[in-house]
């Protein structure tokens, strides 16, 4: 399974998430999209297993999330 997770300001909500669901099933996929660069870092570095910045391009992350 895939999950995009979308934060911003400081990414804590984000993270808090990411740990969570990877301390349920390790085996989920997770793409972390923030609003900034430091909400963005901050997911990747919580366990989620690719990241981007909104501005970056957003919608290459949303194909194949379930």
């Amino acid at each position: 399974m895939t999950v995009l997770v979308i934060d911003g300001q400081g990414g804590g909500i984000g993270c808090a998430l990411i740990k969570a669901v990877k301390a349920l099933n390790s085996d989920v996929y997770i793409k972390a999209a923030g609003t900034n660069a430091f909400a963005s870092d901050k997911m990747l570095a919580s366990g989620a297993d690719a990241s981007t910045v909104i501005t970056d391009n957003i919608s290459s992350l949303c194909d194949g999330s379930d």
